[in-house]
């Protein structure tokens, strides 16, 4: 299991980590009043003092701050660390400008198709910044850790990757209670569903296709992921759940990689004949997209 750590930090007036009861402390003298609390690009830009590190919302060209990013251009504020799910332009300006020399993220670019971003090769082979790469999850699960007023928060996303390797404040641990890996079955999957998915080794829901929550999210992980097999029962009452008849119950190993267990040869049979059934009926594809059974 991985830490992702939150990455409060103080200023540069230190450069340090600072302890966390301190900055609870902090957070709760902040004005917490109901007043407008509505300010001016150039009033909020005010508040973020050279060297401080800046989280970004959005990502890539989504619900990008362009207007805040070009405030602290404007400003001339320097030496900021910024931190962002995914970067694009936004950070080709920050680090044209001078405003930052290093970037926290999992993707810099502004598309596959353009490749890494240019600027940024520059700014780093040439020294001039530093760039952080860490997974999609890690990324969001960091932002979650601050969010939640702790210091850390376990994922497994990263372990066995070469992104790994690259991160030195990733610590691994085991998990204190059990140290087993757990496979999550469900319906379906939804962002509630993130902390079982991932503390499961393998995700298999009755609904779902090729782009669905679990479909992705189990991709960015690294898991064994089967959606949408129709022969899947959930019995949330009885904490049970049936493939094809075949009952099973809370506890019982049901998938170590695809075709290691019964469950699992089973699901692939019912997914090869779903294959075999439309390549002989392909105008049946487009009406079933719900409920085809995918191995992700």
């Amino acid at each position: 299991m991985t830490t992702a750590r939150s990455g409060n930090t103080s200023s540069s007036t230190t450069g340090t980590v600072r302890p966390y009861l301190d900055l609870r402390e902090e957070l709760s003298r902040r004005d917490r009043s109901l007043r407008d609390k509505v300010v001016s690009l150039e009033e909020a830009a005010s508040f973020v003092r050279d060297g401080d590190v800046v989280g970004i919302g959005g990502s890539t060209m989504s619900r990008t701050p362009m207007g805040m990013i070009w405030a602290l251009i404007r400003a001339g504020r320097k030496g900021l660390t910024c931190a962002r799910s995914i970067v694009s332009s936004d950070g080709d300006l920050l680090l044209a400008s001078g405003a930052c020399d290093h970037i926290v993220t999992s993707w810099f670019s502004q598309g596959i198709l353009w490749g890494v971003s240019k600027v940024m090769r520059h700014h780093v082979e040439t020294g001039k910044a530093r760039f952080d790469e860490w997974s999609h999850m890690a990324m969001g699960m960091r932002f979650r850790a601050g969010a939640m007023g702790i210091p850390f928060m376990p994922i497994r996303s990263m372990l066995g990757s070469d992104v790994r390797k690259q991160r030195p404040e990733a610590i691994e641990m085991d998990c204190p209670f059990t140290g087993e890996k757990v496979l999550l079955v469900r319906d379906f999957t939804s962002p509630d569903d993130i902390r079982g998915m991932d503390a499961a080794q393998g995700i298999l829901t009755a609904q779902g296709g090729m782009t669905s929550h679990a479909a992705l999210v189990a991709r960015q992980m690294g898991k064994v992921c089967i959606v949408g097999c129709d022969a899947l029962s959930i019995d949330l009452r009885t904490r049970g759940a049936s493939v094809a008849g075949r009952a099973l119950k809370e506890g019982d190993w049901l998938l170590q990689t695809a075709a290691a267990s019964s469950v699992g040869k089973l699901v692939l049979q019912l997914a090869q004949q779903w294959i075999q059934d439309n390549q002989r009926h392909p105008a049946a594809r487009a009406g079933n997209n719900h409920t085809q059974p995918r191995r992700q």
